[in-house]
C-alpha cells in the first residue's frame, strides 16, 4: 500500500471529517503512480422527495396560470435543455402553489367534516329548512 492509500483509507481524522468520501484507485497503466478519484457519496439525511401531482389540482384554474407564467419565461440553450429546465422550474412553482392552496389539507378536511355534521344535525331538527339543505349540498 502506498502513502496516499494509507492517507485516504486508514487516516482516522480524514474519515471523521469526510466520512462520506470514496476513494477509487485506478490502474497504474504505464506510470508508477496510481490515479485516485475521490468523490463524496450523497448523505443519507438529504433525501430526494418525489414530485406528486394530484389530478384534483386541475380543477383549480389558478394552476393553469402558474404553468403559463413559467412556460413564458425565456430559457436559452438547446431545445432539450430548455424543455428540462422549464420542467424543473415548473416543479418548484407548482410545489409552492400547492403549498399555498392546499396546506393543512387534513385540518381543512376535518373542519369541513365537523361543519357538515353540524348542518346535518340541524337538518334533522329542521327537515324543511331549504337553506340548510342547500348548505349541506354545497359541502358534499
Amino acid at each position: 500500500m502506498s502513502k496516499i492509500d494509507r492517507v485516504l483509507l486508514t487516516n482516522e481524522k480524514w474519515l471523521e471529517i469526510w466520512n462520506n468520501s470514496i476513494a477509487d484507485f485506478k490502474p497504474t497503466g504505464v506510470s508508477d503512480h496510481s490515479p485516485c478519484i475521490v468523490s463524496w457519496a450523497e448523505r443519507s439525511k438529504e433525501q430526494i422527495h418525489s414530485f406528486k401531482f394530484y389530478n384534483f389540482w386541475t380543477n383549480d384554474d389558478s394552476l393553469y396560470k402558474v404553468i403559463e407564467d413559467r412556460w413564458k419565461q425565456p430559457v436559452e440553450r438547446n431545445p432539450m435543455f430548455v424543455f428540462t429546465r422549464k420542467f424543473k422550474l415548473l416543479k418548484k412553482d407548482i410545489k409552492l402553489w400547492a403549498k399555498s392552496k392546499f396546506s393543512n389539507l387534513e385540518k381543512r378536511i376535518n373542519d369541513a367534516r365537523i361543519q357538515l355534521e353540524a348542518i346535518q344535525r340541524q337538518l334533522q331538527a329542521q327537515p324543511r329548512n331549504t337553506s340548510l339543505a342547500q348548505e349541506e349540498h354545497s359541502l358534499t
